[in-house]
């Protein structure tokens, strides 16, 4: 395979790739879901492996330290109607940052498909749920890579659900990895109807900025002649990972002679410890880039929203695709919210970035907003209440007199919340027999 040949299918694996992102589940239980197509049996019925991957730590615990949550997987045509469903149970012992994977095997045919995966918390009944787009195509030789965090022997007589052959491959659902804490990516994937012909085969890692991290040597291998189907592991080195960021797996295959006979490729996320910021990428995406990547932030906790805030706008742009995937109204609802709260823009800050602007846009507009003009003894300030779905109240008071509002209350655990933010807001006390004013309520 000549240099220059070699640089045209690499720049193609970046600059092109058309491997999804696993799916983000969104509500209040989260968890990731991936997926990929194979071909099973002898009549190549094709097969969608769906992957899930829950942290225990949004999922609560019983006296005995179990963890239970019910999974609903449902495959719908592009009519809507339901080509497939699969629900199943997991029970668990609970620990802090361990998460629970499972896989399972759904039925397709070729076409648009919609993939809706509910998760829902058995102790609490907390529900979470993620909308993934499938474009289901025959796959041709070559399968779609399954990215693993392990691949160990199995045992004689294992019935284990994430079981392959001889060998138990726990996939990585969240197609994010920790380095150095992770030093490897593992991966399956699958070859057809060559049997008897010679492959070269390379994989390798592209970063950030496009360019080859780390790559194996080209290995030359036989397919066993009559074989229908053979399937490949193989193991990829993260510690040249350098920066966090949206990097991509790429599998590489030609004839002898160098003649490329397919590209499989596989998009991921890489948190580095290190902390170093992104190097500007070098590819363009041929898609524009969305309007809302920072508001986008507003709605991503814990780890989501610490990996998002390392990667450069390629990668939040793809990170951002990906979540929406399969839901446009509630796309079009979420930047809607995002314009809306440019009125409470102030004093050359955006509206989102204000307090009332980000409440806004994480929970819509509160079902009663009651406003407390400005009186000789407290500062003007507004109750933002919401009856539905998140059930909370929120109070913001103008401090300063001067049209800032800030947050002093709320019910949701973890918002800034004064208790005694009554107090906190009579800014001018005229004394005992002064105005309140306030609202009288049991706060």
């Amino acid at each position: 395979m000549s240099g220059r040949h070699a640089a045209v299918v690499l720049a193609a694996v970046w600059a092109g790739y058309a491997g999804q992102l696993a799916t983000p589940g969104r509500g209040d239980v989260r968890f990731s879901i991936d997926t990929a197509l194979f071909r099973y049996g002898d009549d190549a019925s094709l097969m969608l492996e769906v992957y899930q991957e829950v942290p225990l730590d949004n999922i609560s615990r019983d006296e005995e330290g179990m963890s239970g949550f019910t999974t609903v997987a449902v495959l719908t045509g592009a009519d809507g109607d339901t080509l497939a469903c699969e629900a199943w149970r997991s029970e668990t012992r609970w620990a802090s940052g361990r998460s629970a994977v499972n896989s399972i095997i759904l039925p397709v045919s070729p076409g648009e498909r919609v993939l809706t995966v509910s998760v829902s918390d058995d102790l609490n009944g907390l529900l979470g749920t993620a909308v993934r787009s499938i474009n289901v195509e025959e796959p041709g030789h070559f399968s779609e890579l399954e990215l693993a965090r392990t691949v160990m022997p199995a045992p004689p007589g294992s019935e284990n659900t994430l079981l392959k052959g001889s060998l138990i491959v726990f996939p990585a659902a969240s197609n994010t990895f920790s380095v150095p804490g992770e030093t490897r990516v593992y991966t399956y994937h699958e070859v057809y109807d060559l049997g008897g012909a010679t492959l070269r085969r390379q994989s390798g890692i592209t970063g950030p900025d496009g360019r080859v991290v780390f790559a194996r040597p080209f290995q030359e291998f036989l397919i066993p002649e009559g074989a229908g189907s053979v399937s490949l592991v193989d193991s990829l080195d993260l510690l040249p990972a350098r920066v966090s960021g949206l990097y991509n797996l790429f599998v590489l295959y030609t004839t002898p002679g160098g003649d490329t006979l397919g590209l499989v490729t596989k998009p991921m996320l890489v948190e580095t410890a290190v902390g170093e910021t992104m190097p500007p990428a070098v590819w363009e995406d041929s898609l524009p880039m969305p309007e809302f990547l920072e508001q986008f932030g507003l709605l991503l906790t814990g780890a989501q929203a610490d990996l998002y805030g390392r990667l450069d706008e390629p990668g939040k742009a793809a990170y951002y695709r990906q979540f929406w995937s399969g839901s446009p109204e509630e796309l079009a609802v979420f930047e809607g919210r995002c314009r809306d709260a440019g009125r409470f823009a102030y004093m050359g800050r955006e509206g989102w970035r204000t307090d009332r602007g980000r409440v806004l846009i994480r929970h819509g507009e509160p079902e009663e907003v009651e406003r407390v003009p400005f009186t000789t003894a407290m500062a003007p300030y507004e109750v933002w209440s919401y009856y539905e779905g998140v059930r909370a109240t929120f109070v913001f008071a103008d401090m300063n007199i001067n049209g800032d509002f800030r947050q002093v209350y709320s019910t949701v655990p973890g918002e800034v919340s004064f208790p005694n933010w009554r107090e906190m807001i009579r800014t001018m006390s005229t004394g005992e027999g002064a105005e309140s004013g306030g609202i009288e309520s049991g706060w």
